[in-house]
């Protein structure tokens, strides 16, 4: 279930350029967030520079003190615990992202929101072919979004563009 197929592909986010857009959807992000909060698929763990109630979790160690997990759809955490969890810029990465899903909406308290951010499909088709050829996918569709989460017990609160229309943010909440 690695969202990167190995250390060998590292995150576009690490060069100048990825850095910028990834501090960009970050901030956009956690002025929505209410801990405590998990980030799932962290990467460089920027998110929990924002509070002290946060806990970064990834498949792949990229030394900023997420928590390393085998599998993203099977995490040890109790099940209605997080307030917020966020999977910013990653669902494409997943080999199961309905099992990622599930496992977040799991995780999630009663009426909690999971945030997930994914670039547009027609410029995610181009960057993904370029700078990370690895993804499992170059995006999802807003109805694919939609149906994966829907199949989760999560609800669609609100859905809109950010960075200029290349990415788009999408607001669930559990049922419970």
């Amino acid at each position: 279930m690695n969202h990167h197929s190995s250390a060998l592909h590292p995150k576009s986010s690490q060069d100048r350029l990825g850095r910028f857009l990834a501090s960009w959807r970050v901030d956009y992000v956690r002025r929505r967030v209410e801990p405590p909060v998990l980030d799932v698929a962290c990467g460089d763990n920027r998110l929990a520079e924002y509070f002290a109630d946060a806990t970064g979790v990834d498949v792949v160690d990229y030394g900023a003190g997420a928590i390393i997990v085998e599998h993203l759809d099977s995490l040890t955490f109790p099940s209605d615990y997080f307030a917020t969890v966020t999977v910013i810029a990653s669902l494409n990465y997943f080999s199961q992202p309905e099992r990622v899903l599930a496992e977040c909406a799991r995780v999630l308290r009663p009426k909690g929101k999971l945030l997930v951010t994914q670039t547009r499909p027609a410029l995610a088709a181009v960057w993904h072919k370029v700078r990370e050829p690895w993804a499992k996918v170059g995006s999802y569709s807003r109805s694919d979004i939609l149906t994966m989460c829907d199949e989760t017990g999560l609800r669609l609160v609100s859905s809109h563009s950010f960075m200029f229309g290349m990415n788009r943010l999408f607001v669930f909440q559990s049922r419970q």
